[in-house]
């Protein structure tokens, strides 16, 4: 019904008020939207993944769907407090109300969240002249150069003592080179930070930068890894993406000098692991084959032989549950926990 016209002394939003529903007054028109809803009245519903053990560091993913409406139609829906991470260890509330078709609002429906801190020191991680100290809670302290601004802290001076790096936060695990650093968080992206003369941060330029920024077209990442100039990741479904300077030929990407931003190796597939020396890289499969591309000068590849290799080979490691590459030098851990090493000695 379209009032165009109100008699004096009545409040034509008062009107639209009392009527309710998709009523309105604007531009001097009242409009009353009169209607018979039926079927039951909203019921809100949150679904939350994962339900138990969150801790600070774990993303947390929400859902309406389940909520209860005249056939199934929501119109709007309204959240309150549902963060994705909580930074605080305890007890944390979160809201949901659903509208249905008739403009009807649900009663509020609220769910509390346990959250507990993990303690202690997950790893550390060491680059040419700077240090990580990861903690379980997903937060890092830096500590040395930071003359590219590799430490991840807006600026370029060095820490002379370990210091948290607030920039940053739910990092999962770090790869760190000479100059520049890859950043692992809790939601599988990587972020970078650092020296770029190569490409190696994967943000699209060759510009350096102080401040971490997101590696362009990767996700879903299970580790990463940092060489001299050149960086890789390894999603989680066993591929590898490799990018930075390719003066070894060791990105897979044929002979460019250097690629900007994260580009997939053809071919690679079933990885498990990777690490990267200074110039070379090794990939370990799942089912413990290790192939290896790039510089060879001390044998580093691990091949039986010095030449360089701009193609995967497989290795003569057998049997590997981890490898880890150096300058020049290589390692591979057997199922059996014993340590083979090749390379310069």
């Amino acid at each position: 019904l379209i009032v165009k016209k109100l008699p004096k002394g009545l409040d034509g939003n008062d009107i639209a008020k009392k009527i309710g529903g998709n009523s309105s007054y604007d531009n001097h028109k009242l409009k009353l939207a009169f209607y018979s809803p039926g079927g039951k009245e909203p019921v809100a519903v949150i679904k939350i993944k994962p339900m138990g053990n969150i801790m600070t560091t774990t993303k947390i993913e929400y859902s309406h769907e389940d909520s209860i409406v005249d056939n199934n139609e929501i119109k709007k829906v309204e959240w309150m407090n549902n963060k994705e991470y909580f930074d605080e260890e305890g007890v944390h509330t979160v809201k949901l109300r659903v509208m249905d078709k008739h403009f009807r609002w649900s009663e509020w429906e609220s769910v509390d969240i346990f959250v507990s801190e993990a303690k202690g020191i997950k790893k550390l991680a060491a680059g040419g002249n700077h240090l990580f100290v990861i903690h379980r809670n997903g937060t890092i302290d830096a500590y040395g150069d930071n003359e590219f601004g590799q430490l991840g802290n807006c600026t370029n001076q060095e820490n002379q003592k370990m210091e948290e790096v607030v920039q940053i936060k739910h990092v999962d695990d770090i790869a760190v080179g000479d100059f520049h650093t890859l950043f692992l968080k809790s939601d599988r992206k990587v972020f970078a930070t650092g020296n770029n003369e190569s490409g190696q941060l994967g943000i699209g330029s060759k510009n350096n930068s102080k401040i971490p920024k997101l590696c362009w077209g990767i996700e879903n990442i299970i580790q990463v890894s940092c060489g001299n100039g050149f960086s890789a990741a390894v999603t989680s479904d066993g591929f590898v993406y490799t990018w930075g300077q390719n003066e070894a030929m060791c990105l897979g990407h044929g002979k460019n000098h250097f690629v900007v931003r994260p580009v997939r190796v053809d071919g690679v597939e079933n990885v498990k692991e990777i690490s990267l020396g200074s110039n070379y890289i090794l990939a370990l499969s799942y089912d413990g084959v290790v192939k290896a591309r790039g510089m060879n000068d001390h044998g580093e590849l691990g091949l039986g032989f010095k030449s360089k290799s701009s193609e995967p080979l497989v290795t003569n490691f057998k049997d590997i549950k981890s490898v880890c590459a150096g300058k020049g030098f290589s390692y591979g851990i057997t199922s059996g926990n014993r340590v083979l090493a090749v390379g310069n000695n």
